[in-house]
């Protein structure tokens, strides 16, 4: 008959080699969740600011007589979009390109790009967003 032998002490040295791997594979696919939600974070806020332009252009200031919107008061109205919580602001850029009078028609863009830290010592990266808009008001 088949004699077994001992193999005392195999599964802790099958642990100790295994267990460092599988836990930065789990570490780094929650890092790389966390920047998907900052990135589309950092989308959801261009959407934001581009229809936001889009609807203070020339006609509504005209109509309302509310000043029309610039790039500055496009920065305040991110920092209150519940949108950006979470968002360290003072770390992003946002670039504003409208055409000049910024009429019913015309295109407004909008350029966001934040520099993200990531929470597991991976180096800094910086995520980028673009949204484009049509203004109709």
């Amino acid at each position: 008959m088949y004699k077994r032998r001992k193999r005392r002490g195999s599964s802790i040295l099958e642990f100790a080699l295994v267990a460092p791997i599988v836990i930065s594979l789990m570490l780094s696919v929650l890092v790389a969740g966390l920047g998907v939600f900052r990135y589309e974070q950092v989308t959801q806020v261009a959407r934001d600011a581009s229809r936001w332009l889009a609807v203070h252009g020339s006609q509504y200031a005209s109509e309302t007589g509310n000043p029309a919107a610039t790039a500055t008061s496009t920065y305040q109205y991110i920092l209150t979009l519940p949108d950006a919580s979470g968002l360290n602001l003072t770390q992003s850029d946002c670039s504003v390109n409208w055409p000049a009078g910024t009429n019913p028609g015309d295109t407004v863009t909008v350029v966001i790009s934040y520099q993200w830290m990531p929470q597991a010592f991976y180096g800094g990266l910086t995520l980028s967003s673009t949204s484009a808009s049509t203004i109709f008001y």
